[in-house]
C-alpha cells in the first residue's frame, strides 16, 4: 500500500469482534542513482527540445505539466522550490523567455524559463489599489471607534470598574487577559508591543487613556502587577548577556553575508557536479 510517507507492508497478525491488529513496516522509497540520471537526461532532452519549439509547445508534446511560481526575490524563498541559489542565480542572471539547463531541486530536476520580471520601483495604482481601499476602511472604521471609545472613556472613574460599566454597552468588547510576561502575547490581543507597552507602564488599578493598537481601540484597566524579580534576573544575567550578544553576532553575520552576495560577481555552477 502506498501513502504519502512511502510504501507500507501490513501483516495482520490478529482479529476478533473488537478490533483488528496489525505490524506496519514502512519503507521509505528513495530514487537510485540510475534513476536520476534518467530523469536528468529526459530533462536535458527536454530542454534541446524547449529551446527549438518553445518551452510550452516542446511540454505539450512531451505531456509534461508547465508550473508557474509566484514573482519572489532574490535573497527569498521560492514558493513551490523552496531555497535554490542555482534557481534563483539563474532567473537573476537571464533575461526575459531564457530557458534554463536542468536544475536540481528537492524533489527531481526542473527546467526553467524566465516568464516575468519586474524591475524594481513602484508598483502600478491597479496592483495595489485593492491593498490601499482595505487601509482607508479600516482607518474610517478606527475613525468611528474612535469616537465611541473616547465617549465611553468620559463616563469612567478612576475608582470604577471598567468591566462593569462596559458589560452594559452592547458596542464594547470586554475581556480579562489574564497573566501574561511582557514576552507574551496576551490572550485574546496578540504580539501588540504597543499595548503590552502601555500596559507596562500603568500602575496596579490605574486606567489608559484609549489608545489604538493593532486590532482596535484600548482602554485597559491594569489590575494587578507582579515587581521585578532582581535575584532572578542577576542569576540568569551573564546567561542572559551571552545569548543576546550571539543574537547580535549572528544578525550581523547575516547582514555582512547578504551584502557580500549582492556585491559579489560569482557563476555558481555546484548543480553541474553536485546530483
Amino acid at each position: 500500500m502506498r501513502t504519502q510517507f512511502g510504501w507500507h507492508i501490513i501483516k495482520v497478525t490478529g482479529r476478533d469482534k473488537r478490533e483488528i491488529k496489525i505490524t506496519d513496516l514502512a519503507l521509505k522509497v528513495r530514487a537510485s542513482a540510475q534513476t536520476v540520471e534518467t530523469a536528468f537526461q529526459k530533462a536535458q532532452d527536454f530542454g534541446y527540445l524547449a529551446k527549438d519549439e518553445g518551452f510550452e509547445k516542446a511540454a505539450e508534446n512531451s505531456k509534461y505539466q508547465v508550473l508557474e511560481t509566484p514573482e519572489f526575490q532574490k535573497t527569498g524563498s521560492i514558493p513551490g522550490i523552496g531555497q535554490n541559489d542555482a534557481v534563483t542565480n539563474f532567473a537573476f542572471a537571464n533575461k526575459l523567455g531564457v530557458i534554463s539547463e536542468p536544475i536540481y531541486v528537492r524533489d527531481g530536476v526542473i527546467v526553467i524559463k524566465v516568464s516575468n520580471i519586474r524591475e524594481e520601483g513602484v508598483r502600478p495604482l491597479e496592483e495595489v489599489k485593492g491593498v490601499l481601499k482595505s487601509m482607508v476602511i479600516k482607518q474610517k472604521k478606527m475613525e468611528k471607534i474612535r469616537e465611541q471609545v473616547n465617549v465611553f472613556y468620559k463616563t469612567l472613574t478612576p475608582s470604577g470598574n471598567i468591566i462593569s460599566t462596559a458589560q452594559s454597552n452592547p458596542n464594547l468588547v470586554v475581556q480579562n487577559t489574564g497573566v501574561f510576561k511582557p514576552t507574551d502575547g496576551p490572550s485574546g490581543i496578540g504580539q501588540d508591543q504597543k499595548f503590552i507597552g502601555i500596559a507596562l507602564s500603568l500602575k496596579q488599578g490605574e486606567l489608559s487613556k484609549p489608545f489604538e493598537g493593532n486590532r482596535g481601540y484600548y482602554i485597559i484597566q491594569l489590575l494587578s502587577k507582579t515587581p521585578f524579580d532582581s535575584m532572578k534576573y542577576n542569576s540568569e544575567r551573564e546567561s542572559l548577556s551571552a545569548q543576546l550578544l550571539q543574537e547580535k553576532r549572528n544578525h550581523a553575520l547575516s547582514d555582512w553575508h547578504t551584502t557580500l552576495r549582492e556585491k559579489a560577481d560569482i557563476v555558481d555552477h555546484r548543480d553541474k557536479f553536485f546530483r
